[in-house]
């Protein structure tokens, strides 16, 4: 169960983005929820980097959001790859499995949590090459 301060976050995105309520129900169901009380806090962070991706700007971070171990893929670089990955008319599964699955073909690690810094621009040309 999410913090009234996740939630806050995510209403605050619905307003900052001017989200109608349908559109909003329709990024919720993506989750197979019909309210953002119900999301898990991974699907809160999904749905944190898709609103980032439209614009949305979380002054919020937490106050450990930098730490991020030395050589691994930042927060912002993994969600830059994500965001691309949903937004690509070319990727047919959105799912973070399909989206795992591709990032271990091409830099051979497990999960987006694991990408070495040093394979992020190898990911995103991929992404973009599928265009």
């Amino acid at each position: 169960m999410l913090s009234k301060q996740q939630i806050q976050i995510i209403h605050v995105a619905k307003s900052q983005l001017h989200l109608e309520d349908e559109h909003y129900r329709a990024i919720l169901s993506a989750f197979g929820v019909t309210s953002s009380t119900q999301l898990t806090y991974e699907q809160f962070k999904e749905l944190l980097t898709i609103l980032e991706a439209r614009g949305f700007k979380n002054t919020a971070q937490p106050a450990n959001s930098s730490l991020v171990p030395e050589g691994m893929a930042t927060f912002r670089q993994r969600a830059k790859i994500v965001a691309m990955w949903r937004n690509n008319p070319k990727v047919r599964d959105l799912s973070n499995s399909a989206l795992n699955n591709f990032i271990a073909r091409i830099a051979g690690v497990q999960s987006i949590n694991w990408l070495p810094r040093h394979d992020v621009q190898k990911v995103i040309k991929a992404i973009k090459s599928l265009n």
